[in-house]
Formats: structure tokens, C-alpha cells, sequence
């Protein structure tokens, strides 16, 4: 075993208290993927498979003195190094020397594999792999774009932290403080590769946490076994519905999360007394033995393999070689079967309209995502290696490369006119993550709109492009159905709950379905004619399409936001808009008890999205009985 000593000289000794088997789970070593987590028993769906406390957390920017944010923010855009990073070496020069002992004894790290001068600290004390449950590149060696998408983001990321540990030593006596420079990069190599989101529990006081169990699920795409979640420490907190739309504006006070402090708090940044708290719960029943597994890439799960692994490669430095990357065909990227699917236009390769849009209702055709008359790429390489030929769902024609080449759109090969949406869509995708409500991301959203017809009629409608796009669109169209919400209402007040005879209400209604009408034209999408009913119809007819799409993908992990965000706008615009959602209810349920399995049936997200999904019913009882 490696020595790894502190700052100070004084050995550094494995401490496994941490990481412990328990009932659920038990920890083991497996080639190629490091210490890992297996399930110590058969697990049913929905049970809890690890509750714990962060071994390390990071305090959000608010708490800090008000010169300290500023000195950090200015840190950041001097040193050209990412926001979050800066706050993380704060709270690791802050933290108490155990708390970093803990982190360097648990988690892996760049380590010296990236130059650091510093042996990979992990479960072992050293020799970990790079990163937990994923394969070292080294180990693919038929993966020769892996390695150089994994070296160029060592050399990135420690360049990157360098700089920032390199700033905190001109500003701190990190001897004094038991660190060095050195050190504080290993340790920001290790929040980087096991971090998980906080930010939603425990009143937004910490952005992120470092969980010893948890670090140890093998990332898997698409289908993982577990979900994570962060909650309080009886469990019962998980995330307000409010506080998963606010990445839509439709939530949360901004005024309360950018609050500023003048006085640095004592924040706890470790164990109990943080009062976060990391779930996995299971997504399905899973055996005994089984590995445990998460997905560490959250909306970026739904890309082609070839986006994944480099989206992996680039934040997570390893090079995925998961069931869905490696040993399946990649059901992302289907493309319409040039033998049986849907006729292409002979002048331009493009499909025809009258395939994939209803002129009539002014919308994308309902089958579209469910038709089957689609060609998948072989396993482990899209196609790209010579003689690999694509297969047809229904036909069940094989298509080989050779046709695939000489299958142009508006004179470009198919194939390359693919990538480059994809390229494009999955940044766009990016800066709309990160896009505040206003001019710079309405402006991005007409580039979503702009490549959307082109995107369909170039790859179909179930290629992971044009779903992206569409739930873009979508995203936006609950955006503006959120801002719509008058402020001063108190929708939970069960004294409105029939707000079709409540004096409050008629005036709450009217006032809601104006301002709606108002923003759905500033931003383009019309609805003057139609009004809230056939807007609400058709963000229903969108949600239940990719829905379904979704859960043809092996997609099994409920996005609750955007569900609440549908039943809010149908109960907002009235009964006559839920009349017309064919199955509503039914669809509602079905969340409810998807819901039940993901945060558990007690947790306050799930009573909300109970009291909710009541008053929708409630409200469409009883118009019925006025009639």
C-alpha cells in the first residue's frame, strides 16, 4: 500500500469508517472498475439502498462575507477558470484538516496520473482507479479517440485547478492551515469526479457534497438500477416542486438566493450537522450481487453513445464503456429505414412533410415518435467500422454503411449532416441550461425553433436530435406558462380550490389566462385565436408524446418538475382545458406512483404532487356536477 502523507509529514492512514457494507449493500473490488457497490441482497423497487451524511460539502456563495464573494468572483474571471471551482478551494482551505484527510482517504482523484505530485488516493490508500466504476481508457484499447478525449481533459482540469490552488497559496498560509498547493489540486480533483448536487435541500445552503457510498455506483447510461436524490436527514424533505422549476423562472426568489451576507456564518461543511443528506433509492428490483449503478450525466443521458462517452470523457475523465456504449445498438440515433419508413423528397433527401407535420392541427404528427420503420447502428461504434450495417426495427432489413454513404440531404452525406445537428443541438442544449429568462435566451430559443423542421426532415422524429429539440420547446412553453402565474395568488388556499365560482378566483382565472395569452405572443408562439385551452391541449399532446418516447428508451427515472409544471398550467387555464387531455388523470397517477418509487412515499415533494393532482380532480368533479 502507498504512504500518502499531509503537509504537515504526518502519514495519512487509510480510515474505511466511512465506507461500510450494510444490509443493502456491500463493497468490492472489480477489475477495470475499481472499488464498487453490489446489491447484498435482492432490493425491491423503490427501497432506499443508501442514506447518508456528506463526508465533505460546499457552503453556497451567499454565506460567504460579501468581500469574499467578491474577491472570488473576480478571482474567477481574472484566472479565465470556472465559478464553481473557486468556491470549492474556499471551502477546502476552510475546511478542518480531517475533513480533507476524509476526502483524500475516500475518493479518487486525478492523482499522479495527471502530473499532480501526489499518489491516487482512494478506498485502498492509493493505486485506485481514476475514477470509481468507470473503466480506465488504458483498459480500451480499441478506443483510441478515448484516450485522447481523457488526456486532453487531464491536462485541462488540472491546468484549471493548478491555476486556482496556485491563486489561494498567494492568499493563504496553506502550510499554517495543514494543506499546500499541491494537495488543494488532489482535492479538487477529487470534488470534480465524485461531487453530487445539494442544492435543493437544506434551505439552498450548500451547492454541492462529497457522498463515501455513494461515490462507489458504477455510472451506467440510459438504464441505471438507482436514483439519487438529496434530502434532509429524516428523509422526508426532497426537493420542493417549486424549487425543480425554478430553472424555468417559474419558481423560487431570486432577491432570496443571491441575499447578501455581511458576515461570514459558521456553516458546517461536513456530516449530520450539514443536515443533508444523499439518497439511492432503486429504480427496479435488483438481484442480490447485482452492481449498483447511477447515471452521472442527467440530461445529457438521452444523447447519441458518441456525445455520452465524451461528455464522461470531459467531466468525469473516463472513457464509458457501459452496455448502452459498448454492446448495444445505439436506439438514440434512429434514423427512418430507407426500404420501409417514411418517403424522402428525390430532389433534396429530405423527408416529406406530409410525413412527420399535420398541416391541419399545426403540429407534428402523433405517430411520428412511435413509428417503428426505423434503422439503429451496430453496437461499440455507429456504424463506423467497415461492413457494419444498421437494422430496421420492423423490416428488419439491414442497411449496410455502403448505402448509408450514398444517402445524401440537400447534397450531404446523411451521415454528416447527422453529426453536425448533433454537435450543434447538444451545445445549444448547454448554454440553455445555463441561460437566465431574457433576451439571451429568447434569443436562443429561436435557434432551437429555427433548426427544428430542419432537424425532422433530415433524421425523423425519433432520432434523440428532434426529441431534444422538442422538449426545448416544450421547456419553453412551461417557462412561459410559469411567468403567467399572478404573483399575489396563493393556489394551495383550499378556499380556492374550485376557482371557477370562487369571486377571488374568476378574477385569478381571467387575469392568469390574459397575461398568458399576452406571453405566449411576445414570444412568438401565437395562440390569439385558439386561446389557454388549445395552447394547454397542445403542451399536453407534447408532454405525453415524449413521455412515451422516453419510457421506449428505457428512460425510467421521473422528471416530477415538468409533470407538476403540466398539471399546474391545465389547472390554471380550467376544466374545460383538463376535459380535453385525453387520459389525464390516468397519467397523473401513474406519476404519483413513479413519484412514490423515486423519493419515497412519505417525502413532501410527493404530498405536494398528491394535494395537487386532488385539486385538479377536485375541480373537474365538480364542473361536471354543475353541468
Amino acid at each position: 500500500m502507498v504512504e500518502v502523507r499531509n503537509a504537515d509529514g504526518r502519514a495519512r492512514l487509510p480510515n474505511r469508517a466511512l465506507v461500510q457494507d450494510s444490509a443493502t449493500l456491500r463493497h468490492t473490488s472489480v477489475p477495470g472498475l475499481g472499488r464498487v457497490a453490489v446489491a447484498a441482497c435482492d432490493v425491491p423497487r423503490g427501497a432506499v439502498l443508501i442514506h447518508e451524511s456528506p463526508t465533505f460539502a460546499v457552503p453556497a456563495a451567499a454565506l460567504l462575507p460579501k468581500a469574499e464573494r467578491r474577491a472570488l468572483r473576480s478571482a474567477y474571471r481574472e484566472l479565465g477558470v470556472p465559478s464553481e471551482q473557486m468556491l470549492q478551494a474556499h471551502a477546502l482551505v476552510h475546511a478542518p484538516i480531517s475533513v480533507r484527510d476524509a476526502v483524500l482517504n475516500h475518493f479518487c482523484t486525478y492523482g499522479a496520473l495527471a502530473g499532480v505530485d501526489a499518489p491516487v488516493a482512494g478506498i485502498d490508500g492509493g493505486g485506485q482507479e481514476l475514477s470509481e466504476g468507470a473503466s480506465r481508457v488504458s483498459d480500451a484499447s480499441d478506443e483510441t479517440r478515448g484516450d485522447a478525449a481523457v488526456a486532453a481533459a487531464w491536462e485541462g482540469a488540472t491546468h484549471s485547478a493548478r491555476r486556482v490552488a496556485e491563486w489561494f497559496a498567494a492568499r493563504y498560509d496553506l502550510a499554517a492551515r495543514g494543506t499546500s498547493t499541491n494537495e488543494l489540486v488532489t482535492l479538487l480533483g477529487c470534488i470534480e469526479l465524485n461531487t453530487h448536487d445539494v442544492s435543493s435541500a437544506a434551505g439552498g445552503k450548500y451547492v454541492c457534497a462529497m457522498f463515501a457510498n455513494g461515490a462507489r455506483l458504477t455510472h451506467a447510461c440510459v438504464t441505471p438500477n438507482t436514483v439519487y436524490h438529496c434530502c434532509t436527514r429524516d428523509g422526508a424533505s426532497t426537493p420542493s416542486i417549486a424549487e425543480m422549476r425554478s430553472r424555468r423562472g417559474g419558481g423560487g426568489n431570486a432577491d432570496d438566493r443571491e441575499k447578501e451576507c455581511d458576515s461570514a456564518a459558521e456553516v458546517p461543511c461536513e456530516g449530520e450537522a450539514t443536515g443533508v443528506v444523499g439518497q439511492h433509492r432503486a429504480l427496479r428490483d435488483i438481484a442480490a450481487g447485482e452492481l449498483l449503478t447511477s447515471d452521472y450525466l442527467g440530461p445529457a443521458g438521452i444523447a447519441s453513445a458518441r456525445l455520452r462517452r465524451t461528455a464522461l470523457a470531459e467531466s468525469k475523465l473516463f472513457w464509458c464503456t457501459c452496455p448502452a456504449c459498448t454492446t448495444e445498438r445505439d436506439a438514440m440515433r434512429a434514423l427512418p429505414c430507407p426500404m420501409c419508413g417514411p418517403a424522402r423528397d428525390a430532389a433534396n433527401g429530405l423527408l416529406r412533410t406530409d410525413e412527420c407535420w399535420d398541416e391541419v392541427a399545426d403540429r407534428w404528427r402523433a405517430h411520428a415518435l412511435t413509428d417503428d420503420r426505423m434503422i439503429t447502428p451496430p453496437p461499440g461504434g455507429g456504424g463506423a467500422e467497415v461492413g457494419a450495417a444498421w437494422r430496421c426495427e420492423s423490416c428488419d432489413a439491414e442497411v449496410p454503411m455502403a448505402v448509408l454513404a450514398d444517402m445524401l440531404v440537400q447534397g450531404e452525406p446523411i451521415l454528416l449532416r447527422e453529426r453536425a445537428l448533433e454537435d450543434a443541438v447538444y451545445a445549444l442544449s448547454a448554454e440553455l441550461e445555463d441561460a437566465p429568462r431574457g433576451e439571451r435566451r429568447d434569443a436562443l430559443q429561436a435557434r432551437v425553433r429555427a433548426l427544428l423542421h430542419p432537424a425532422h426532415r433530415t433524421l425523423g422524429a425519433r432520432h434523440w436530435v428532434s426529441v431534444s429539440l422538442r422538449s426545448m420547446v416544450l421547456e419553453d412553453w412551461l417557462s412561459v406558462a410559469a411567468h403567467a402565474e399572478v404573483e399575489d395568488i396563493n393556489y394551495s388556499d383550499s378556499d380556492c380550490n374550485d376557482l371557477r365560482t370562487h369571486e377571488t378566483g374568476v378574477a385569478t382565472r381571467a387575469a392568469y389566462r390574459a397575461r398568458l395569452v399576452a406571453l405566449l405572443r411576445d414570444a412568438g408562439y401565437g395562440y390569439d385565436l385558439g386561446g389557454p385551452e388549445a395552447f394547454a391541449l397542445d403542451v399536453y399532446d407534447e408532454f405525453i408524446a415524449l413521455r412515451e418516447w422516453y419510457h421506449d428508451r428505457g428512460f425510467v427515472a421521473l422528471e416530477l418538475g415538468r409533470t407538476s409544471d403540466v398539471l399546474d398550467l391545465v389547472t390554471s387555464v380550467g376544466a374545460d382545458a383538463a376535459a380535453q387531455c385525453t387520459g389525464l388523470m390516468k397519467v397523473l397517477h401513474d406519476s404519483l406512483e413513479s413519484a412514490r418509487c423515486e423519493f419515497g412515499g412519505c417525502s413532501d415533494t410527493v404530498s405536494a404532487f398528491t394535494r395537487d393532482c386532488a385539486k385538479l380532480e377536485g375541480m373537474i368533479m365538480k364542473e361536471s356536477s354543475n353541468e
